[in-house]
């Protein structure tokens, strides 16, 4: 009998043999598929938090897709070449609403990730993606040289069980983006 860890692997290499192109057409669409699939699972998470931050009234200066220098911007919407992440600018936690719904809005980009596993189940790299991003963007991580603050660490903040770092101020630093 296998484990509950040991059923997740077998099911996710089952998933990835299963699935794998098996000519060299396949292959090249496959890989031609990554970077658009990325793209626009930072989006919808982006999109999340923006939504959320309409819902509750916060202002929202800028969405930042992808990172790398801007080639497009249309409104408050800036378009960068790398699928490397994105913002929601300023800062949710520099608003002034309630913590309860400041929470919700760092929680969105998550959940719409997760929303959007079931409309593409049939994917299992979008589904293996959206995991992924989900369990990063959960995890409590700051990196001060560049302003980038994770969804997780923003709630923990919020709910004051985790610091920022000593004269980090992310309300009068904005991200190197």
């Amino acid at each position: 009998m296998l484990s509950g860890i040991s059923c997740v692997l077998a099911g996710i290499l089952h998933t990835f043999l299963c699935t794998f192109p098996r000519t060299l057409v396949g292959w090249i669409v496959a890989s031609a598929t990554v970077w658009p699939q990325l793209y626009v699972r930072i989006m919808i998470h982006e999109l999340g938090h923006y939504v959320m931050r309409r819902v509750f009234g916060v202002p929202t200066e800028r969405v930042i897709f992808g990172s790398g220098k801007r080639f497009l911007r249309v409104g408050r919407f800036e378009f960068r070449p790398l699928p490397l992440g994105g913002y929601n600018l300023p800062y949710t936690y520099c608003s002034d609403v309630s913590v309860k719904k400041k929470i919700w809005v760092y929680r969105a980009g998550m959940l719409a990730n997760f929303l959007t596993i079931w409309l593409w189940i049939h994917n299992p790299f979008w589904v293996l993606m959206n995991l992924w991003a989900i369990w990063t963007d959960s995890r409590v991580t700051v990196q001060q040289e560049t302003g980038y603050v994770s969804d997780g660490a923003w709630i923990a903040l919020l709910r004051g069980r985790f610091r920022l770092p000593e004269g980090f101020d992310p309300c009068k630093t904005p991200p190197q983006v």
